[in-house]
This record gives C-alpha cells, structure tokens and sequence, in this order.
C-alpha cells in the first residue's frame, strides 16, 4: 500500500476495516483506477462497499490519489501501480483465506474441547463474562494432557510464569517472572485468569 500511496497513511483500523476492503475490492488500492473512476463514482462505491466511511476519509484517499497519479506523470508508472495493485490484491486475499483458516482451526479445537470434556468431567465449562469455550479450548491445546501436571506450580512454571529473583555477585534486583517456557500459554493463561 504505501508503494501505491507513499505519502498517505491509514489507520490500521481503516486500512483492516471494512473502508480498506472496500478500497482493495472495487479499485485494488490504485491510484490510477481512483482517479479513472472520477470522485463521484469513487465516493459512492466507497459508500456502499464501507456504510460507515466517513466523507473526510473519501477526501483523503481522493487527494492522495489525486498527488501520486494526477498530472504529468510517466506513462511506466501506471504500469507499475497496476503491478502493485494486483499485489495488493493477491496480498489482501491470502490473509483474508489465512484468517478463514484460523477461524475453521477454532472451531475444530472448540468441538475436540466438547468432546474431551464429555469424556472427562473435570474439565471445566465455559463461563460466561469469566472464561469461553475459545479459552479454555486454547489453553488445552497449549498444556496438552492436564493430568501431566500435579499442582499449579508445574503449570505456572511450564508457561514460563513461575517467579525468579534477578542477581549477581552483590547486586540484587527485583523479583520477576521467568519468561522461560511457552509464550502463548502465558497469553492464554492472562486470559483465563479471573483475579486480573
């Protein structure tokens, strides 16, 4: 995007929003299909493709646009932005099938947890406002057999949150946690946690 559009900048929240869908999907990011589609047209697509695009957005992506491909420009870089623009393109639909993905493996954990918790009653149940089926689907995934572990402290210590007081030689810091173990289980385990 920002080979297309070098000095414009969207908001994460516009550009993986529905605004930038709307921007990819009906003129592929390219200035030059912005421009071609006039600022009437551009701004009703915008409106119907985003419902609640604002009108100062449209302007931005229209005067950034209007910068990089208006007036005498090189006929090569037409060219060269439709490339980029297929990129794009190309781009916005893998992550859109890699969030699709995501999507179907969570299910898939979330039914396998049902499952495993039918079959073992000391799993817990969802809980709603305190912990969801996502969560306590992840942290299975995460711990693997639950039974592994004994007490909490192989746990906390498994995930890496397990405390350790930082030292050397006369010197004595603060007591923090480890941060050795899985990452993401800490991630899941801060999640879970109802006493945050």
């Amino acid at each position: 995007m920002r080979a297309l559009f070098p000095d414009f900048r969207l908001r994460k929240a516009v550009l993986y929003g529905p605004t930038g869908k709307a921007l990819i999907d009906g003129f592929g990011a390219n200035p030059n299909a912005i421009l071609a589609a006039g600022k009437e047209t551009f701004a009703a697509e915008m409106k119907q493709a985003s419902e609640y695009i604002r009108d100062a957005t449209i302007e931005k992506i229209w005067a950034a646009a209007s910068d990089v491909a208006g007036g005498d420009r090189d006929p090569n870089d037409a060219i060269i932005a439709d490339i980029r623009s297929t990129g794009v393109r190309q781009l916005y639909a893998a992550m859109c099938e890699s969030k699709r993905n995501q999507n179907e493996l969570e299910k898939q954990m979330q039914t396998l947890y049902t499952e495993l918790q039918t079959a073992d009653s000391r799993l817990p149940s969802p809980c709603k406002g305190v912990v969801t089926l996502r969560m306590l689907s992840r942290l299975v995934a995460e711990i693997g057999p639950p039974d592994d572990f004994t007490t909490i402290n192989q746990l906390m210590r498994y995930a890496g949150l397990n405390l350790c007081e930082r030292q050397g030689g006369n010197w004595k810091g603060r007591t923090m946690i480890s941060r050795r173990g899985r990452s993401e289980l800490r991630y899941v385990e801060l999640d879970v946690d109802p006493t945050r």
